[in-house]
């Protein structure tokens, strides 16, 4: 074997490999072309949702600014369960910040049965959440005011 074959192999084309890229390039093609066609529904799906999300959450703070707490946080919850039980395409992270405007807010109403049974409920349900210890510091702290 020469030098030259070692190093740039042999000379001769190979027709196989030409056939196979030809024969394959359609079927790869029309996968690829379904797949990001997914990949855009869901990214549309995500980004509606994501919307709505935002829309509830910015309703719930213009409440809060006009005191109008009980209200916030029937908007809020509403938030909450569209994030938890209508949508599979948002993360907890994505509401977190509404499971955390709840809990100040029935603190401000002096609603602590229903604080105490939405902590537990979360903490419960959520014990991945990286700010969790929060939560149970909170349920803590009530449990002692009992």
């Amino acid at each position: 074997m020469g030098l030259f074959k070692l190093l740039f192999g042999s000379n001769q084309r190979t027709p196989n490999r030409k056939n196979n890229l030809s024969k394959n390039h359609p079927k790869n093609y029309s996968e690829l072309k379904q797949k990001t066609q997914e990949l855009k529904a869901q990214n549309k799906k995500w980004e509606t949702d994501s919307k709505k999300m935002i829309s509830l959450r910015n309703r719930g703070s213009e409440l809060e600014k006009k005191k109008q707490l009980k209200e916030a946080i029937d908007v809020y919850l509403e938030s909450i369960k569209f994030g938890e039980e209508e949508t599979n395409k948002l993360h907890l992270y994505n509401y977190a910040h509404d499971i955390d405007r709840v809990i100040i807010l029935y603190s401000k109403t002096k609603q602590f049965e229903l604080l105490e049974e939405f902590l537990k409920r979360n903490i419960e349900k959520y014990p991945e959440y990286n700010k969790i210890e929060k939560w149970q510091e909170r349920l803590t702290k009530l449990e002692k005011k009992k």
